[in-house]
C-alpha cells in the first residue's frame, strides 16, 4: 500500500515494483472475485481471489520456473496451501487447494501417515521440488473456504512485504468504480461539521456513468478529514464487490492533497486496517487521510474549497466525485431544560422539559482522533438527550461532572464527542441517562485505562473479574480502553470492551475469572458481537478462562459440556459394493473445531487421512485402493475445543469385486500446459 499526501510522502519501499510477467496460472484467464488490500474488518486481504468456473479440480500452473518451498495442510483458514519460489525471488502462495501435483501429494500423505495426523507442514529443499513454467503445481478447491476459488498471494521475503500481483495476471476490468457516500470526520475537539461534532455520512449523487457529487455544500469549522465508501466491479455481468486500487483527493481539480495506491503492504501492517479505512455505522470507508502523518487533514481557512475525489481500478477505469466545503459555525446552543447535580455519584435531577430516552444502549467508538459516546434509543425521537459524565480517579475520589448534549445522527442514534482526561492513566467514568419516567435515570459505570504502545500491562477491571493483557508493540498508537460490566441473558455477566476496533498489530489476551466453586471443565471465553457467540479460547490459567482477540466488544464465559454429534450415512452391518469413499457428518453446537485438531477416522483400527470440511460438517476419506470383500469396522472420533469427546462406530460388509472409479475431475499427473 502506498500513501502520497500533499508532500508526496510514501511508505518505505515505494520504488519496489514487479517488472516481470507470469505465464498462465489457471485455464480460461483470471477472473477476479477479490482484490489486493480489499477491505476486511480485522485484516488486509493481502492477495487476490480468482474465480474457478469449473469448481474444484482446475489445474494450477507454475507461473514461472521455480521450486516449492513449503506445503501446509489444514481444514481451517487457508486450507491446503502451497508456497512456490520464483527464480526472480518472489514467493507465490496458493490457497484453498483441493490437492497437489503427484510428487507433492505423495510427500504429504507420507508425512500424515507417519504422524497419524491430518494437519501437516512440509519444508522442501531448493532442489527437491522443482517445476518449470506451465507445469501443474496443484488443483483448485475450497478447503478452509466457503466456495471454490483460488487465493493467490505474492511476497518478497527480503523486504517483508506483500505485493499486488494483478499486473502479472491475465485479467481485465471494463467497469468504473461506484461511489456510494462520503464520511466527514471532525478532527480535534473544537471542530464541527454542519454545526455538530459527530461524524457525518452523506450519500453521493450520480450524474453520469462515473461522475458523482455531494449535492449541497458541507460547512465546517476547525479541522476535517474525509473518507469514501466506494466499490469496483469487473463487468456488468459479474457484480462482485471489489476493492479499489487507488484513491486521490485534489483541490481545484489539480492541487494534490492526498493519494493512496494499493501496490504492496508491509507485513507489519497486516492487522492495522484503520490506516486504510474507517468503520462507521456498519459501512467501511476508505480514508483520504493519514492521522499518524497528519496528511490529508483539511483546515478551515475562511474560504470556500472545491474538492475532487478520484477512485480508480488497476486498469484505469475511474470514478470522480466533486464536493464543496464552506466555512461554518458552531450550532451547539444551550437547550431548554435544567440538569442539577451535586458531588454525590449518580445524583441527577431533570425537569419535564428535558428529553428522556427509552431503553437506551451505549457504546464508545473511535473515529479519526476522537472518541464518541454512541447512544441508541428504542423509540424514535425528534430532539436530542442530555447526559451527565462523572469522572473519578482510581480510588473513586475527585468527582468531576460534565453535562454532555448528544447530537442526532438519524432518528434513533445520537453521538457525543468525548475526551477522557489526558493526565490520568486510569479513571472511572459514569454516564447517566435521563429515562422515560421523569424521575428515573440509568447509569453506566465504566472503568477506563490508558495504554501506551510500549506498555507491558495486564489490566484487571472490576476487581479482577475481567483482565486484558497487552504486550509491548501490540498497539500501533496509544489508546483509551473502556470496560463495562453488564448482566447477560445467562447467569454469567457480560464484559464489554470499547472501542470495538482496536489499533492492534497482534492479538491481545483476555481473561474472565471463574467463580469460586465452579467447575473448570467445558468452560470457554466467547465473543458475542452481533448476537452470536464466537469461541475465543478455553485455556485455564490462574483461575481465569483465557482467549485471544483482535477486537473489543462483548465477552462472556460460556459452558460447553455437549459432545459433538456424529452421523453415518449407513446403518450398522450395511452391505456395500464398489465403495470409493467413506464419509459422515460431524457437527458441534458449542465451541466447535479448530486449531491443530481434526476429527479422525479409523478403518479396522488403522488411522487414515480423512479430510474434514468444517463448512459442510463433512468428514470424508477417498479410498486409494479398493477394499477386499469382508467385514470392516469404521470408527470416528471427534473432540471439540472444550475437550468434549464423541466416538461412533459402524460395521460395513464389503461384497463382491470392488473397484475405484476412475477420477474424472482431477488429473494429478504432472503435465505441461497446452
Amino acid at each position: 500500500m502506498k500513501i502520497k499526501p500533499a508532500t508526496t510522502f510514501v511508505f518505505s519501499l515505494l520504488l519496489y515494483k514487479l517488472i516481470f510477467a507470469w505465464g498462465k496460472v489457471i485455464d480460461g484467464g483470471c477472473m477476479l472475485s477479490s482484490t489486493f488490500c480489499e477491505p476486511r474488518w480485522d485484516h488486509f486481504h493481502i492477495g487476490v481471489d480468482l474465480r474457478t468456473p469449473q469448481g474444484a479440480g482446475m489445474a494450477v500452473y507454475a507461473p514461472e520456473d521455480g521450486y516449492v518451498v513449503r506445503v501446509k495442510v489444514s481444514p481451517y483458514g487457508y486450507g491446503k496451501q502451497l508456497y512456490f519460489k520464483l527464480v526472480s525471488g518472489e514467493v507465490i502462495m496458493f490457497a484453498h487447494l483441493s490437492g497437489f501435483a503427484e510428487q507433492i501429494e505423495e510427500l504429504v500423505r507420507k508425512r500424515q501417515m507417519n504422524l497419524k495426523r491430518y494437519n501437516v507442514e512440509l519444508w522442501a529443499r531448493k532442489d527437491e521440488l522443482k517445476f518449470k513454467k506451465g507445469e501443474i503445481l496443484a488443483y483448485t478447491g475450497e478447503t478452509g473456504a466457503g466456495t471454490p476459488h483460488l487465493h493467490l498471494e505474492c511476497h518478497n521475503e527480503e523486504f517483508g512485504i506483500a505485493i499486488n500481483p494483478i499486473s502479472n495476471l491475465n485479467t481485465s476490468d471494463h467497469c468504473p468504480p461506484v461511489i456510494k457516500r462520503v464520511l466527514f470526520i471532525p478532527i480535534g475537539e473544537k471542530s464541527f461539521v454542519r454545526g455538530a461534532q459527530a461524524p457525518l455520512s452523506v450519500n453521493a449523487n450520480a450524474y453520469g456513468k462515473n461522475y458523482f457529487s455531494i449535492k449541497y455544500p458541507v460547512s465546517f469549522i476547525g479541522s476535517l478529514a474525509l473518507a469514501i465508501d466506494c466499490t469496483d466491479f469487473t463487468s456488468s455481468a459479474i457484480r462482485n464487490n471489489l476493492g479499489i486500487y487507488s484513491l486521490s483527493l485534489l483541490e481545484n481539480d489539480s492541487i494534490p492533497i492526498f493519494s493512496r495506491t494499493f501496490d504492496y503492504l508491509p507485513d507489519s501492517l497486516f492487522y492495522l486496517t484503520q490506516y486504510a479505512w474507517t468503520g462507521f455505522e456498519g459501512n467501511i470507508y476508505y480514508n483520504l487521510f493519514a492521522m499518524d502523518l497528519k496528511a490529508g487533514i483539511l483546515e478551515n481557512n475562511g474560504n470556500k474549497r472545491n474538492l475532487k475525489i478520484v477512485c480508480a481500478d488497476y486498469f484505469g477505469n475511474r470514478a470522480t466525485l466533486k464536493l464543496e466545503l464552506i466555512p461554518g459555525k458552531n450550532n451547539q446552543q444551550k437547550r431548554n431544560g435544567v440538569i442539577s447535580k451535586n458531588n454525590e455519584l449518580g445524583s441527577l435531577e431533570a425537569n419535564d422539559s428535558l428529553l428522556s430516552l427509552v431503553n437506551p444502549t451505549l457504546s464508545i467508538i473511535k473515529v479519526g482522533d476522537g472518541y464518541y459516546l454512541k447512544i441508541v434509543s428504542e423509540r424514535e425521537l425528534t430532539s436530542v438527550p442530555a447526559l451527565i459524565a462523572q469522572y473519578t480517579d482510581s480510588a473513586g475520589k475527585g468527582l468531576k461532572s460534565d453535562t454532555i448534549f448528544a447530537e442526532a445522527r438519524g432518528n434513533h442514534s445520537f453521538f457525543a464527542r468525548f475526551l477522557p482526561p489526558r493526565r490520568s492513566r486510569r479513571m472511572a467514568l459514569h454516564i447517566i441517562f435521563p429515562l422515560e419516567a421523569k424521575s428515573t435515570i440509568k447509569k453506566y459505570s465504566i472503568e477506563t485505562y490508558f495504554v501506551d504502545t510500549r506498555d507491558r500491562r495486564i489490566i484487571k477491571a472490576f476487581g479482577g473479574k475481567f483482565q486484558a493483557r497487552f504486550l509491548p508493540g501490540a498497539l500501533s498508537e496509544p489508546i483509551w480502553c473502556f470496560f463495562l460490566e453488564e448482566s447477560g441473558s445467562s447467569k454469567q455477566p457480560q464484559y464489554i470492551m470499547f472501542p470495538e476496533r482496536l489499533p492492534l498489530t497482534r492479538k491481545i489476551e483476555l481473561g474472565i475469572r471463574i467463580p469460586e466453586g465452579e467447575k473448570q471443565t467445558g468452560i470457554m471465553i466467547a465473543s458475542s458481537n452481533g448476537g452470536k457467540a464466537r469461541f475465543l479460547g478455553a485455556r485455564i490459567e490462574n483461575g481465569y478462562v483465557v482467549g485471544n482477540t483482535l477486537f473489543g466488544g462483548i465477552f462472556t464465559c460460556d459452558l460447553d459440556t455437549t459432545a459433538p454429534l456424529i452421523k453415518f450415512p449407513f446403518v450398522n452391518n450395511a452391505r456395500v459394493r464398489n465403495l470409493n469413499r467413506l464419509y459422515c457428518r460431524i457437527s458441534d453446537e458449542g465451541s466447535g473445531f479448530g486449531g491443530e485438531y481434526t476429527p479422525e477416522l479409523y478403518i479396522n483400527g488403522e488411522w487414515v487421512p480423512a479430510e474434514f470440511d468444517p463448512e459442510k460438517n463433512l468428514l470424508e476419506y477417498r479410498l486409494q485402493n479398493p477394499l477386499e470383500p469382508g467385514k470392516y469396522e469404521i470408527r470416528v472420533v471427534a473432540i471439540d475445543r472444550c475437550s468434549n469427546r464423541a466416538e461412533a462406530k459402524r460395521t460395513i460388509i464389503v461384497e463382491g469385486q470392488n473397484t475405484i472409479p476412475k477420477k474424472t475431475t482431477i488429473n494429478r499427473k504432472n503435465r505441461g500446459s497446452k
